[in-house]
């Protein structure tokens, strides 16, 4: 039974490690005070999550995993099918041209302007995108530094299931420890 457990742990830890196709790029903007955007106030903040993309090619809806949005006004947080258009280029943090099309359309520009349409409609000026990270320093060279690729943990993940296979003696080196013991304290 306890073979069971030390064969499948590494297993069940290692599932989460396994989704390493997936990314998160960082969006923040200014509003600009406009009259068609009256109540697009100050910072503006989203996060596009994409899986199997790859930093410099163009975009697709089967990158699309979840997109969040907050303003002062407007809030989304949606993983309904989008449409996504353009790219990320190598070199973030910085802006982008794309676009992500849902039941509100979101769109960033090579020049910074960027603009939200919803329910109410945000718009700005200053707006720029980096590649999320877990530690160290954020943006460059296009590496988010957040997961590990598939191909390493897998080494991980056999390393984790001998050194708990391993680390539980076997009957027969207590039966050694055993005589070992009873040979010392008979001289």
């Amino acid at each position: 039974m306890f073979r069971l457990v030390y064969l499948c742990l590494p297993a069940v830890i290692c599932t989460g490690l396994c989704q390493a196709d997936q990314v998160t790029y960082l969006f923040t903007g200014d509003c600009s005070v406009a009259p068609e955007t009256p109540n697009c106030v100050g910072t503006v903040s989203g996060s596009l999550v994409l899986q199997n993309y790859t930093q410099g090619d163009s975009l697709s809806a089967a990158n699309f995993v979840q997109f969040t949005y907050n303003s002062n006004d407007v809030t989304i947080d949606s993983s309904d099918p989008a449409t996504l258009s353009g790219v990320f280029s190598m070199f973030l943090p910085g802006t982008a041209d794309m676009g992500i099309m849902s039941s509100y359309d979101f769109n960033t520009g090579a020049s910074g302007d960027w603009a939200l349409f919803a329910s109410s409609e945000d718009q700005g000026n200053y707006g720029a995108w980096q590649v999320a990270t877990t530690g160290g320093s954020s943006g460059g060279s296009g590496s988010s530094g957040a997961v590990p690729e598939p191909l390493q943990t897998v080494p991980l993940c056999i390393l984790l299931a001998v050194m708990l296979w391993k680390g539980r003696p076997s009957q027969r080196l207590r039966l050694v420890r055993l005589r070992r013991n009873a040979t010392l304290d008979i001289n």
